[in-house]
């Protein structure tokens, strides 16, 4: 029953999603048109609805269970053992969370440039070929080529930059958790050698600290997830906040027009 309630859901979201985003784009002025790649538009709302699903998906399926899961395990840490048992939980989970942070933010820049460079590309094939034949009588063909490569080039570089932070973010994020997990144990070695809790509770405290690493990973590769998802929807909405225009421009230039400047000096 819930995935046939969630694809009917997921189906819903792309028919309404895509008529009021494509009904928008007709709205907007001719010279808006002008000056954008139809390809790089269609490719911007397409990560718009992938980054609208990556929200809805990562926040009520993954994110809020994680945050659920930490919450009952800090309640039940709290109530069996003693104040710096539950402090070490704490700081644990607070460091993770500065440290899966500051990966975030390192990763904002590189990802815009990369969205930025794929929507260029993608504008870039898909107006070549939709406009093919005023490439060809501007014999702009390999002018077009090597824009093309450049762009990609520069879509390459700015995902490697991209998966360099993950992997900086990922080894900090492991040196928390050994380091948070070591000192929880050793608290606990502490409170038993002294005779302050049972070996079962010890067992109990080992049992949850392995337990709050996954919520505490999944939640973090969510959250990750979630800034992919609103840096999608971020280059939408500066298309979906411009005003759409009543009627057409008098003058503007005709569409073979359009596809010839599209095709041999396109407009990101």
């Amino acid at each position: 029953l819930f995935p046939y309630a969630f694809a009917t859901a997921d189906q819903r979201l792309q028919r309404r999603f895509g008529a009021a985003t494509f009904g928008h784009l007709l709205r907007l002025p001719m010279r808006f048109h002008l000056e954008h790649q139809s390809g790089g538009l269609m490719q911007a709302q397409a990560m718009a609805l992938q980054g609208l699903r990556l929200l809805i998906t990562q926040v009520g399926f993954v994110l809020a269970p994680a945050i659920v899961q930490v919450a009952i395990i800090a309640i039940v840490v709290a109530s069996v053992f003693d104040a710096a048992t539950w402090i070490a939980v704490a700081a644990t989970t607070i460091a993770y969370g500065i440290t899966f942070g500051w990966g975030l933010r390192q990763l904002a820049a590189p990802l815009r440039t990369a969205l930025t460079a794929q929507v260029a590309a993608v504008g870039q094939r898909m107006d070549g070929l939709a406009n093919l034949e005023a490439v060809k009588a501007s014999v702009a063909e390999e002018r077009l080529g090597v824009r093309l490569d450049r762009l990609l080039a520069e879509e390459e570089h700015a995902w490697r930059s991209c998966h360099a932070v993950r992997l900086s973010t990922g080894l900090a994020v492991a040196t928390v958790f050994v380091l948070g997990i070591g000192a929880t144990l050793s608290l606990g070695l502490l409170a038993l050698g002294s005779g302050r809790i049972s070996v079962g509770q010890f067992v109990l405290l080992n049992m949850y600290m392995l337990q709050i690493v996954r919520p505490l990973e999944t939640g973090g590769f969510a959250l990750r997830d979630v800034a992919q998802g609103v840096a999608y929807l971020a280059r939408w909405a500066d298309i979906q906040g411009m005003p759409p225009e009543g009627g057409t421009r008098a003058g503007a230039p005709s569409i073979a027009g359009r596809k010839m400047q599209a095709a041999t000096e396109p407009a990101i």
